[in-house]
C-alpha cells in the first residue's frame, strides 16, 4: 500500500542581513509588487496569480503601497515537474530597494528582506499550493514590517 502526501509546504525565513530586518525595515515604502512564474503547465500558477496573492495579503494586512516611491516586493517561483506527474516549486519573497554603496556612492538594487518556500505535490495541485506559499511569505513579510512600522505604512 502507498501512503502519499498531497502536498507540502516548508517555509525558510531568512534576511539578507543576519537578523537586523526589523531596523532596515523601518520606515519603508513599498512602490509595488512584482511577480513572475517560471512554471510552464502548472494550473493557476502565473504571474498574475502570484501578483493577486500578493497584494491581496498586503490590503488584507492595511499595508498601503505607494506607487513611484519605494522599495519592489518580488514573489517570483520557479517549478520543475517530473515524469510521474510530482511538482516542485521553489518560491522567493524579496523586498528591493536602492541603496548606496558606502566605498563609491554607487546605487545598486539590495535585498533588505528575503523569505522563501518549498512546494512539493501533484502536478494538479501545485499552482493552488504555491499560491498559497506566496501569501504566506507576505505574511512574513507584514509580520516584520508591522514590528517597525507598527501604524501602516511610513508617511
Amino acid at each position: 500500500m502507498r501512503i502519499g502526501a498531497s502536498g507540502l509546504v516548508l517555509l525558510l525565513a531568512v534576511s539578507a542581513n543576519g537578523g537586523i530586518e526589523h531596523t532596515i525595515l523601518h520606515g519603508v515604502s513599498i512602490a509595488r509588487v512584482r511577480a513572475h512564474a517560471s512554471a510552464d503547465g502548472i494550473p493557476a500558477l502565473t504571474n498574475a496569480t502570484l501578483q493577486a496573492a500578493a497584494e491581496s495579503r498586503l490590503s488584507q494586512a492595511k499595508v498601503r503601497m505607494q506607487p513611484g516611491n519605494g522599495a519592489d516586493l518580488f514573489v517570483g517561483a520557479t517549478a520543475v515537474v517530473g515524469p510521474s506527474g510530482d511538482c516542485v516549486v521553489y518560491l522567493d519573497g524579496r523586498l528591493v530597494e536602492e541603496a548606496k554603496l558606502e566605498r563609491n556612492g554607487l546605487r545598486i538594487d539590495a535585498a533588505s528582506w528575503s523569505s522563501s518556500a518549498i512546494v512539493v505535490g501533484k502536478r494538479e495541485n501545485c499552482g493552488s499550493f504555491a499560491n498559497r506559499a506566496a501569501r504566506e511569505l507576505v505574511d512574513d513579510f507584514v509580520e516584520h514590517y508591522r514590528a517597525m512600522n507598527p501604524a501602516g505604512s511610513p508617511k
